[in-house]
């Protein structure tokens, strides 16, 4: 089969890049809305960027051509705390991804505790294990109904002890959940270790 990205005819992109581009790390972001209401949703169209400073890349498509919280919530507070999806984590986090009004948040809705952050404000979640606070960067504006891409710089970490080894945050300890196309999701409980020749 081939298809011409430019011309694709009745061919539905999301669904294709979606089951191409797998299994993809999902940032679980919390931010704040007007009247500090924590917001929190997930993105699967997430990666790292730069290692030095940590910048990240989040891409949020608009809904209905307006901009979804958290990224009102990026624009206007420039702030936000990325956690790593574990396992344990899925069903809440699956339960966040529920269109709210923007005057309701989903920490109340889905029963999460959340903590203080150290240098941004939004706070973060208590329960996972891995957590990166993060300060906007840049947006830019991408394609003809603009999705809102962001590149976020992580200015502090948040790792718990029980997920680590070495110092640092374990795979196999966490099950971290990647998103795969459609319903499905990965979780990082096989691994092979391969040395590069």
């Amino acid at each position: 089969m081939q298809i011409d990205l430019e011309q694709p005819g009745d061919v539905d992109l999301y669904e294709l890049v979606t089951h191409v581009v797998m299994p993809r790390p999902i940032a679980w972001v919390s931010s704040l809305g007007p009247g500090e209401l924590v917001n929190l949703a997930p993105f699967s169209y997430f990666g790292v960027v730069s290692d030095d400073p940590i910048v990240l890349m989040l891409s949020i498509g608009r809904r209905r051509g307006e901009h979804k919280d958290t990224a009102r919530n990026l624009l206007t507070q420039g702030e936000a705390v990325i956690h790593m999806v574990e396992a344990a984590l899925l069903e809440p986090m699956l339960q966040s991804s529920k269109e709210l009004p923007p005057s309701e948040s989903e920490i109340d809705y889905v029963g999460l505790l959340t903590v203080p952050s150290t240098r941004v404000c939004p706070p973060r979640l208590e329960r996972a294990s891995v957590a990166l606070e993060c300060r906007l960067d840049r947006h830019i504006e991408l394609g003809p109904e603009a999705t809102d891409l962001f590149l976020l710089r992580a200015v502090y970490a948040h790792m718990k002890d029980a997920a680590l080894i070495d110092g640092m945050p374990d795979p196999q300890r966490l099950g971290v959940v990647g998103k795969l196309g459609g319903n499905d999701y990965a979780i990082t409980d096989r691994i092979r270790t391969l040395k590069r020749r």
